[in-house]
């Protein structure tokens, strides 16, 4: 039964906020899933340059994306990434609109940073960008 809400929830989130990206006929769904042994669900939607993994766990949904490359890194990179990279206010641990609304207003730039070109050189600044969030964390703490 909990896949099952979580399957709506994730699907009634879609329809919600991310009808842009049907609009053009260039994004699929192309995978969907849960964990057996727990509420955990997620969909995957695609076009030829970029994926959206779309999970809902424990009530929360979360957005990763990954770029389509078949010679460079897998790595999925959590929304937050991309917007700190980019210069955008994080939307925070709930989903809402404003992270649909930010995919669609910069998504030629988030290709761009996820390509086979780029996803190299965005996973170091990823990793910098992060570490420097920690230490601002633990030194607010402290």
């Amino acid at each position: 039964m909990a896949v099952k809400r979580g399957f709506s929830k994730l699907l009634a989130y879609l329809a919600d906020h991310w009808h842009f990206i049907w609009a053009d006929g260039t994004h699929k769904i192309s995978d969907s899933g849960y964990d057996r042994s727990g509420p955990h669900s997620w969909i995957v939607v695609e076009s030829d340059r970029l994926r959206l993994r779309f999970v809902n766990d424990r009530e929360l949904i979360r957005l990763e994306l990954q770029g389509i490359s078949e010679s460079v890194s897998k790595r999925w990179f959590p929304l937050d990434s991309i917007q700190l990279l980019l210069g955008e206010e994080t939307s925070g641990e709930r989903m809402s609109g404003y992270e649909a609304d930010f995919v669609e207003r910069r998504l030629a730039e988030i290709e761009s940073v996820l390509s086979a070109e780029s996803v190299l050189e965005t996973d170091r600044r990823v990793t910098a960008l992060r570490r420097t969030a920690r230490r601002r964390s633990r030194n607010l703490s402290h």
